[in-house]
């Protein structure tokens, strides 16, 4: 009886563990989304920062893209390109230290001094360290 109960209790801080995932990964979109208005700044950038472990690894395979640590330049040349934008999570799937996440962005982007409308479906797979982001591989159609 002792295993047993040992063993729901275990279940029992396992799915608490993965929702609080599930939690982050909506906080992130959050945050990300505020890097992406018109008139977004450097703390919103250290926002997101904030929610990434120091050894931290952003992977784009599609632009053999690979960024490691807490490198805010790649975010920071882009404030102001984008507005009105928000994330739509389609679907997700939590494991272990793990979200896979099918999410719709929509908004708008500069192009040629005019804002046109900005929409992609995009996968992300995000990895944890206690309920900071280690890794997360992101990919999406041109």
């Amino acid at each position: 009886m002792k295993k047993i109960l040992a063993f729901v209790l275990f279940l029992s801080i396992n799915v608490t563990a993965q929702s609080d995932l599930d939690a982050v990964v909506k906080g992130y979109f959050i945050a990300r989304a505020a890097t992406m208005q018109e008139n977004s700044s450097e703390k919103d950038v250290d926002k997101v920062l904030s929610m990434y472990t120091d050894d931290f690894v952003y992977e784009h395979p599609k632009f053999n893209a690979k960024i490691t640590g807490k490198d805010k330049s790649g975010m920071v040349k882009w404030l102001g390109a984008t507005r009105n934008v928000q994330f739509d999570i389609r679907q997700s799937i939590t494991g272990f230290n793990m979200v896979a996440v099918e999410v719709e962005l929509n908004g708008e982007m500069k192009s040629d001094g005019k804002w046109i409308p900005l929409k992609r479906a995009q996968i992300m797979f995000f990895e944890f360290d206690g309920k900071l982001i280690r890794r997360i591989v992101e990919d999406w159609k041109k």
